[in-house]
């Protein structure tokens, strides 16, 4: 058990609502400590099974066209050393391999949120994180799986789970299918790492002339079916997963991707294509947060604010925008500036963009990879802080007006 975690909670509540709330609840967190003690030891004994190493003359193994061994993480991380700082820097777990896709025979898909196993009983991994990443989220998932389950089900044999002795005897059927899905809604996530496996499943259906259907949340936010609706995947090819188990006969598995300039600009093209973009103008636009109940806004907005109209820059909030406008609004300008946050995901329809992320002492890094792939000219600006809340990533920025007025004009000399 985390004696550590227990404690700093205890003294929490004590301190926050005394000490009869605290004795009514210290049974719960024993029983959670417990439980997760418990699922962390049958998820150590679970198989998992990594696509990734199939052997590569597999009649199901495709790989798709890419690049990736130009992108080097040094010189990434030589640019976050040179160009930024912050009490803590960080940045994606990327290795920037050639995206690939095959396909698995006979999977079963089960959980609260849905897990691919084998008919061995092992989980797929690539499906829900990098092979060569952290198996924190099948952990959960899986950890979400077994608590759901009678006890009488969760057998062990020759250390490992037995999975398929449920009581699933006639389960749902589909014939092709693939998972996209994420049970949060945030708009970077969704777009980088699960709507990017339409570019594998689409080369499948491709060269198979199957349709997939994919097996998505039960509720999904509504920029991802915006999104599904451009790139072709209307509601009879959606399959909403309600947790009960079910069957695919043919599986279709991508790498978990990588932001490569090849995966993005399939994204860019693939979407752009389908909707009416606009003329192209040399504006800036600046992505505000203050409408958010995130974090990250800017502290002294107003004055802030008068320097972004001394530069004729329009200021925005992504979240009043559908999808498409913010397609066809990031594809038209020359720059932008914007707090830390999901709305910059949107670099990614830009052409030849000029990007200012605004950040306060916590330095995070999809931003400025996704930049320097893409070739944009990428300016990082640090504000002071200002300690509100506890979790310190989404603390809002002070900006020295002084400072940032110096940095856009020598900008707009330049150009």
């Amino acid at each position: 058990m985390n004696w550590k975690k227990i404690l700093v909670s205890s003294k929490r509540i004590y301190i926050n609502q005394g000490i009869i709330s605290l004795l009514k609840k210290s049974p719960s967190f024993l029983e959670k400590e417990l439980s997760y003690m418990i699922v962390k030891i049958l998820c150590e004994n679970t198989s998992f099974s990594r696509v990734s190493s199939i052997e590569r003359n597999s009649h199901k193994f495709w790989y798709l066209k890419e690049n990736s061994h130009d992108i080097h993480m040094a010189e990434i991380d030589e640019f976050m050393e040179t160009k930024l700082c912050g009490e803590s820097i960080r940045r994606r777990n990327f290795k920037f391999e050639d995206p690939f896709v095959t396909v698995e025979d006979d999977v079963m898909v089960r959980g609260s949120q849905p897990i691919a196993f084998t008919s061995e009983g092992d989980v797929i991994k690539d499906v829900h994180c990098f092979a060569h990443g952290s198996q924190g989220l099948v952990y959960k998932r899986l950890g979400e799986y077994l608590s759901d389950l009678p006890q009488e089900f969760i057998t062990t044999t020759h250390n490992r789970l037995d999975h398929i002795s449920d009581n699933s005897s006639d389960p749902k059927r589909i014939d092709t299918g693939a998972i996209l899905n994420y049970e949060y809604s945030n708009y970077y996530i969704w777009l980088v790492q699960e709507i990017l496996k339409l570019r594998g499943i689409k080369y499948y259906e491709n060269i198979s002339n199957n349709s997939v259907d994919l097996i998505l949340p039960e509720s999904i936010p509504d920029y991802v079916d915006e999104l599904l609706n451009i790139l072709g995947y209307p509601q009879r090819n959606r399959y909403y997963w309600n947790r009960e188990p079910l069957n695919v006969k043919n599986f279709v598995v991508t790498s978990y991707p990588e932001p490569t300039k090849n995966q993005l600009s399939w994204l860019k093209e693939s979407v752009i294509n389908n909707i009416e973009t606009s003329e192209f103008a040399e504006n800036w636009i600046y992505v505000s947060r203050q409408k958010t109940e995130k974090g990250r806004k800017v502290r002294n907005y107003s004055e802030f604010s008068e320097v972004l109209s001394k530069y004729g820059i329009d200021i925005v909030y992504c979240e009043e925008m559908s999808v498409e406008e913010q397609v066809v609004l990031f594809n038209s300008i020359d720059g932008v500036i914007s707090p830390h946050g999901a709305g910059l995901t949107n670099i990614i329809w830009g052409n030849d963009l000029t990007v200012i992320e605004l950040f306060n002492d916590v330095i995070q890094g999809p931003f400025y990879i996704i930049s320097y792939i893409l070739g944009y000219d990428y300016i990082p600006y640090q504000g002071d802080e200002i300690v509100s809340i506890k979790r310190k990533k989404d603390r809002d920025i002070f900006v020295d007006i002084e400072k940032f007025d110096s940095l856009m004009n020598e900008y707009f000399q330049l150009k």
